[in-house]
């Protein structure tokens, strides 16, 4: 008797496969009651595939990947959303074989090549008078009656002691910044202290509460800069570019049309308005202006300063090194900042310096503080190479000023000022830092507008400071907390010398 048997021997599911069912056969038996010998025949039947779902993946938004890469976590992303995002990256070929690792490498050159950031579009009439991010503030000593210019929202984020970043899709470019708002004589944080509850009825002394405490406004304004240091260093670092730590004193100044001074029509008094609201106005609007300045008393007290600290002078005998700083506005309308000596010759080309911390600290007294951490993307090769020995200015006739000398199809100059310089050094092993301290005593040379140009000497005072590499392993808030208490210590001895400005605030009329 012939029979045969058809033995289901198992499914097996292989990730997002097609299930796959293996069956065994037996051979004809011609002998009753033998036992039959299975074969190696085996038959494969092929099951229905399985329908996935149709729905598009959303791409992950720019601030969510770039949170995601600072730290080192890109693979929590899906194959779909690593594509997704590639494709709103307008990648021109995406391979659909490839791996996760792929992918994700992919996205770490788009994020790492996201560092640019678009020049806003400025007629060449307006860059000489606004106070705008291509041209330093410390650079116009023209007409101070002339408002600035209201900005469009700019993408600074605040960054809070109490939360982490998170940013907005209407960012923009991948660059992570913060802008801080800070007074001396202001403390927006509060302390959690523990207190005894044991005496309360039915209190026990095991309980834990808690109440709020003040806390001083110098502990608060130390944390909340140190915070917003570390927190832009580690960016530049994730981003492989070299900081620098630049801090410049004088007076932040605001429009009186501006929302950050509304009044009262009733009692002609300034409203009442938090800390918060005001950084906000100041992010959003930028209705201010920084004029950096010192005195000429101040000469004498921060050479004894000085010497009593350290500083060594880095200069090539007594005499300040002369120079000139000019902004040239290229046809695309990019900003470069070229140094030129003394004989008018062209010693570095440069981009503009990108800010990626802005901190203003307003003081009850003359000077007020601008902090600043700021790096600059290489030079281009071509436009390198294009202004290769070219002169961007020339002797005037008069020997204060100079004339442009760059040809036109190169662009043209839009602000040059002259530099007299004296700079004083002091390092610290301990951290890997050297702090520069610079007295520059600038002028007007050459100005696109007639109105900003000038006879007068302006006497300055800037600290800087390279930021270490990664690799160096310093200790980031040990350097925060040094660079904070140098800009305390040197601007409380200027007080003295910068109440010849008599810039105390006056009542409203």
């Amino acid at each position: 008797m012939r029979f045969s048997s058809l033995v289901r021997y198992g499914q097996r599911k292989f990730f997002s496969s097609q299930t796959v069912a293996i069956a065994v056969s037996a051979p004809s038996i011609d002998c009753p009651g033998a036992r039959p010998l299975l074969s190696a025949h085996v038959r494969q039947f092929t099951a229905p595939p399985v329908v996935k779902s149709s729905a598009p993946v959303t791409a992950p938004s720019a601030d969510r990947v770039w949170e995601l890469w600072s730290e080192g976590n890109l693979f929590a992303l899906s194959i779909p959303e690593l594509t997704a995002f590639l494709k709103a990256q307008k990648v021109p070929h995406i391979d659909p074989t490839w791996r996760k690792s792929t992918l994700v490498k992919q996205v770490e050159e788009i994020v790492s090549s996201m560092r640019s950031l678009s020049t806003r579009s400025v007629k060449g009439s307006e860059i000489a008078k606004r106070s705008g991010d291509e041209l330093s503030a410390s650079d116009k000593l023209g007409d101070l009656t002339t408002e600035g210019v209201f900005d469009s929202a700019s993408s600074f984020v605040d960054v809070q002691q109490s939360g982490l970043y998170s940013g907005s899709d209407s960012m923009g470019p991948i660059i992570p910044r913060a802008f801080q708002l800070m007074h001396a004589s202001l403390a927006p944080d509060v302390v959690l202290s523990r207190i005894n509850t044991s005496l309360f009825p039915g209190g026990s002394a095991t309980l834990q509460a808690y109440t709020f405490l003040p806390t001083s406004a110098a502990n608060s304004n130390r944390a909340r800069f140190s915070k917003a240091f570390q927190w832009c260093v580690l960016n530049l670092w994730n981003m492989s570019m070299d900081g620098e730590m630049h801090v410049s004193l004088g007076r932040l100044l605001f429009w009186k049309g501006s929302n950050c001074y509304s009044t009262d029509a009733k009692t002609a008094e300034p409203r009442f308005m938090t800390l918060w609201s005001a950084q906000q106005q100041l992010q959003a609007h930028q209705p201010y202006t920084w004029l950096s300045i010192a005195s000429e008393k101040n000469r004498a007290d921060l050479e004894e300063y000085l010497t009593q600290n350290a500083y060594k002078r880095t200069d090539p005998g007594d005499e300040p090194v002369t120079s000139y700083r000019v902004s040239v506005k290229r046809q695309n309308r990019e900003i470069l900042e070229g140094e030129v000596d003394s004989d008018h010759c062209t010693t570095s080309l440069k981009p503009c310096w990108e800010r990626f911390l802005l901190t203003f600290y307003v003081r009850d007294e003359m000077p007020d503080v601008r902090i600043q951490l700021r790096a600059r993307l290489p030079l281009k090769k071509k436009t390198g190479d294009m202004f290769s020995g070219v002169k961007l200015v020339k002797a005037a006739r008069n020997e204060a000023h100079v004339a442009p000398a760059i040809p036109g199809d190169l662009g043209e100059v839009v602000f040059a000022t002259k530099r007299s310089v004296r700079t004083w050094k002091r390092t610290i092993d301990s951290l890997r830092i050297s702090l520069l301290i610079s007295e520059v005593s600038s002028s007007v040379a050459y100005s696109a507008n007639p109105k900003n140009m000038t006879d007068e000497t302006r006497l300055e005072y800037e600290i800087r400071c390279m930021v270490p590499q990664q690799t160096d392993n310093v200790d980031l808030g040990a350097i925060s907390e040094e660079v904070w208490d140098t800009v305390l210590g040197f601007s409380k001895v200027m007080e003295q010398g910068m109440r010849v400005f008599d810039c105390s605030p006056v009542s409203p009329a």
